[in-house]
Order: structure tokens, then sequence, then C-alpha cells
């Protein structure tokens, strides 16, 4: 090749690098930073409806997606397995490359220890583990799920969350129904969270198993955990949900979170937020927790995605991810009726109306905010435009 046209080769290599450069270098946060989570009636829609949702929630940038496994409807009676709904979610958040992180909750009735009760914990752990060890050998690697969809992305799931917020009765039933969380409530949790440890670990030695969220006062439940249960180190993440009046006060909760793991000797541990939202229920419901730090909780919808756009440029700062351990935020929730007595089913990012799902303004915000992170806007598939 001639002097002149190598060097005409050479520079014109070089403005493509260049020109690549700041597309790589706009990227503030790890892949799957931004999640959502994707469970509740939206399930219950036609397939054309929750696959318009999961368009929508690839193209505002989601990532990262927190589902629930539901054990009650999985499986109904012992040893018998349906997967049809898990199946769907999986095939939806893989064709979204999104990363899954499943919430394995919910007993069905024979292994209840409440049998008439829909959030009693399990009566022993065997039969939870037992379904554990069922999902993985489905959708962990080599799982039978990857072999029976051969034509899609094969992106196994290796982080397994335990429960949810099993401090709340509504979660983890205790009688009596009003009374306090006791040290009898925490310890059959610590079990049930040491013998699925050993679970997971055993089926899929490089899997993750995630602590149940906690939620308001978050740090003074991980705190009783340690104390009444003697948890020790039995997950590899730890959760909380990131509930306040006012975004300027989740990095106190993140610090107070934080305190309490590494006291216990977990500065090692990463952490996740796997709800923050701010409900769009001002004037339509009334819970009343929302004092103290929670007041003002509940907002407009206008409210709502100035609170995500504010909470979302807090939590993707490098010092504070840095400084926490933080490796995700999923917003509560992807998609909600926007009519209820329930003030969560004002959360959504797309409102669900029968068939039909519109965003509101929280997903132009939540859009905006994952694009800044990123480093770009993202087509229904999740790549980037």
């Amino acid at each position: 090749m001639r002097a002149p046209a190598f060097r005409l080769l050479v520079a014109a290599l070089a403005l493509l690098l260049v020109g690549a450069a700041p597309a790589a270098a706009a990227r503030k946060v790890p892949r799957g930073f931004f999640g959502v989570n994707a469970s509740g009636n939206i399930e219950l829609a036609s397939d054309s409806t929750q696959r318009q949702m999961w368009d929508k929630l690839a193209a505002g940038g989601a990532e990262s997606a927190r589902v629930l496994f539901n054990w009650s409807i999985s499986e109904p009676s012992p040893g018998q397995f349906d997967w049809s709904r898990n199946d769907s979610i999986v095939e939806y958040a893989v064709e979204h490359g999104m990363k899954i992180l499943p919430v394995v909750e919910y007993a069905p009735a024979w292994a209840r220890k409440y049998p008439d009760v829909a959030s009693s914990p399990p009566s022993s752990p065997e039969p939870y583990t037992d379904f554990l060890r069922a999902a993985i050998q489905r959708y962990g690697p080599h799982g039978t799920f990857w072999l029976l969809h051969p034509t899609l992305p094969q992106r196994p799931i290796r982080q397994w969350q335990i429960w949810n917020e099993p401090e709340i009765v509504f979660h983890w039933y205790r009688e009596p129904f009003n009374g306090r969380w006791r040290p009898r409530d925490a310890r059959p949790y610590v079990d049930l969270l040491k013998a699925a440890y050993k679970t997971v670990h055993d089926a899929d030695s490089g899997a993750n198993v995630v602590l149940a969220a906690l939620s308001i006062d978050s740090w003074r439940s991980l705190d009783k955990l340690y104390r009444w249960g003697k948890m020790k180190k039995h997950f590899d993440v730890a959760a909380l949900q990131a509930f306040a009046g006012d975004p300027d006060f989740i990095p106190t909760l993140l610090h107070r979170f934080r305190d309490v793991l590494d006291r216990h000797g977990r500065k090692d541990v990463p952490l996740y937020v796997t709800e923050m939202t701010w409900p769009a229920a001002k004037g339509k419901a009334n819970p009343g927790y929302t004092t103290g730090y929670m007041s003002g909780f509940l907002t407009s919808r206008k409210g709502a995605a100035e609170r995500l756009s504010k909470a979302y440029s807090i939590l993707t700062k490098r010092k504070l991810r840095k400084t926490m351990k933080l490796k995700g935020a999923y917003w509560f929730i992807a998609s909600s009726s926007y009519k209820s007595a329930n003030e969560f089913e004002y959360s959504g990012l797309l409102k669900l109306s029968g068939e039909n799902l519109s965003p509101v303004p929280a997903y132009s915000a939540y859009r905006k905010a994952a694009r800044a992170a990123e480093g770009c806007s993202k087509a229904s598939n999740g790549n980037c435009r």
C-alpha cells in the first residue's frame, strides 16, 4: 500500500475510534443497575399486552427485572410443577436483554404453617428448598428451560432472593396478627435462609443468594435478624426497600443499613435497592405509616416523576455506589391500575387499563435517567439505538 493511502486509512481508523470513545465513556453505571419490579396483575393480561409492557420497559432503559416466582402457583401439589407462568416471565425478560432477580415466595397450602393464610411461612424449610432446587434445575446453567427454548439467548438465572419483607405480617404471617415482630418470628426466616443458602450453592456453585428485602426502618430489622436469628453469613447480596418521603433521605437509609452489615462482618457484601417508589396516591389512599421520614411519601404523578429523577441522580453517583457497594436500584412497579385503595397501585411506570398500557410521567423520568446513566437511548429489545 502506498504511503499516502496508508496514512489516510490510519487517520480514518483513528477518527472512528475517537468517535466511538465518548459512547463507551458515557456509561456511568454497571449493566443491570437500572431495574424494575415486573410482577402483579400484568401477569394475567394477554400475551400481546405483556409483550407491550416489556417492550416499553426495555426502551425505557430497564436492564434488570425483579419478578415473583410464586411457589404456590408453581407447585400446587408436592412434586407436581407448573412452570408456565415463570417460563413466560423468563422468556419476556431474556428477549428484552434483562437480567432476572426472582423472589421465591408464597407457600402452597400443603406446605404452609397456617394452611388457610396465603402469606403463611412454610411449615419447614425442606419443601421450599426442594422447590428452589427444581427452579435452578430448570432456569440455572444447563437448565431444561434453555433446552426447550434453543432460539433464546441463554441467560441462566444466577441469583435467587429468599422471600420478601419477612418482618411484615402481610408477607410472613404471624399470630397475633397485630402483634409486634418478635424473635420467635425472625428465627424461622433465618432457618429458611440458611437452608436455602446451602441448597442454592449445592445446585449452582456460581449462584448468589439474595437476602429478603427489608422495608421501613430496614436497618433495625436487619440488626434483629442478626441478634435474634444468628444470621451470620448465609447470603451473598443484601437488600432493602428505599422508601422515604424525600429522596434526599435515601443515602441515610443506605448508610444505616450498610453500618449494620459492616458491624456484623459483612463489609464485603454488595447491596440492592429492590424497591423504590413514590405512589401518586395523594388524596386516594391513607396508609398509617407515612409519618417521620416517611412523611410526604404519597404524591401526585408529577411529584412521583420529579422524585424518581432526583433519586436516580443520587444513586448513580459513583462515590455513593462505591461506598455502599450498591449494585442496582429497582423501581416499584412496572405497571399498575391507578385505581385502588392500595397506594402501590399508583406506582406504575405504565398505567394498565384492561389490555391497554399507557406511560405516566414517571416513565419519561425513568427513561431520561437511564439514558443519562447508561450512555444511550434504548430500542425495545434493550439494545442501544
